[in-house]
């Protein structure tokens, strides 16, 4: 009997990505679907999940290869399933949500999997699945292989120090409230720094006397945009926010950023005891 089989393509930045992916897996978990992982064709990723993630907690089937797909069906709503796989298909965010194009026709699939019928064998879903973090921490986690990259990265034992995340592109937060925070801690504290500003180590360094502030992670200079858009190197990317998502659970106190799904993630996995990295 052909398999019913729902086509996940990543949309967003690295925890966007994984929250729509999580909706897929509760989705197809509940409905007994197999999960299709198209990652590697998202512009800001160009990887492969498995290259960096696996899937813990369930026994659903998925793959990253097309070719699970019966050969019988050729097409999603109209467009070529070869089309789409190799990455000719391009899809669009706008105000009612993700749309697969192939230049002649669009089909929305940002729109929730329940509006499927259930007896299409295909169905496709982009999007950030309502960012559920707690099915993120309970479905993903980070393959062993990264981890010891991670660790690796540590080469001062950091202990006992305070991490502060500045997201500063797209999303803007105050540098002054990032710097009014961080001077209470300059005396007796390492700060760990993560952040997407380029200019925003230089501008704690120079505003606060004799701080230890540390950074793992060097990003890139995009000009005020997202770097997961600009920067070319999409895997020092992923490597770099899971580095500095690692330790910014590790520290000993947490300087969120506001509207950040980075810092929501991070301060959820401090709050539950729970996280990716095991």
């Amino acid at each position: 009997m052909e398999q019913n089989i729902v086509i996940y393509q990543g949309s967003g930045g690295i925890v966007h990505c994984l929250g729509g992916l999580v909706y897929c897996i509760e989705w197809c978990k509940k409905y007994k679907h197999t999960l299709l992982i198209d990652i590697k064709n998202h512009e800001y990723f160009k990887h492969n999940f498995s290259d960096f993630f696996l899937i813990k907690n369930t026994t659903i089937s998925y793959s990253e290869d097309y070719s699970i797909i019966p050969k019988t069906i050729t097409h999603f709503k109209g467009i070529p399933l070869e089309f789409i796989a190799s990455n000719n298909a391009r899809h669009f965010n706008n105000v009612s949500g993700y749309w697969l194009n192939d230049g002649s026709r669009s089909f929305n699939i940002g729109i929730s999997l329940d509006n499927y019928k259930r007896h299409e064998k295909i169905k496709m879903y982009c999007g950030t699945g309502a960012n559920n973090h707690h099915n993120i921490i309970r479905y993903i986690g980070v393959k062993e292989s990264i981890i010891k990259i991670i660790k690796d990265r540590d080469t001062m034992n950091l202990k006992n120090y305070i991490g502060v995340h500045f997201r500063n592109t797209d999303i803007s937060n105050d540098i002054r409230r990032i710097i009014s925070s961080v001077s209470k801690y300059k005396d007796n504290k390492m700060i760990y720094l993560a952040t997407d500003d380029s200019t925003c180590y230089d501008s704690i360094n120079n505003s606060i006397k004799n701080i230890n502030l540390i950074q793992y992670t060097k990003p890139f200079n995009g000009n005020g945009k997202p770097i997961h858009m600009t920067s070319p190197n999409k895997y020092e990317i992923i490597i770099n926010l899971l580095i500095d998502i690692y330790y910014l659970l590790h520290s000993d106190e947490f300087i969120e950023s506001n509207e950040s799904l980075v810092s929501r993630l991070v301060k959820l996995m401090r709050s539950e005891k729970r996280n990716i990295f095991y």
